[in-house]
């Protein structure tokens, strides 16, 4: 690989971008440098921010395999209605 900038500092600008993504803005995620790839975990909202998490790793680390563990958990209607005092 042709990239000499430490994994820290790639985890951090990736992590970075991901949180300042349009479609993603999300700040709970890890960002992990493990060799040649590059590990996300955590949980998004919308299968598209999952997409979109994606886009920038390949955008920005394009020589790293992106292993992506981000979850995207049911949502699920309530059972019933809530009442309020």
């Amino acid at each position: 690989m042709g990239n000499t900038e430490p994994a820290e500092y790639l985890a951090e600008r990736l992590r970075e971008a991901i949180a300042t993504e349009p479609d993603v803005h999300e700040l709970g995620l890890t960002v992990q440098i493990i060799e040649s790839s590059v590990v996300v975990t955590g949980a998004v909202s919308t299968p598209s921010q999952r997409e979109a998490i994606g886009r920038v790793v390949q955008r920005l680390a394009p020589d790293y395999d992106l292993v992506d563990e981000v979850d995207v958990p049911p949502m699920s209607p309530p059972d019933g209605v809530e009442q309020l005092n």
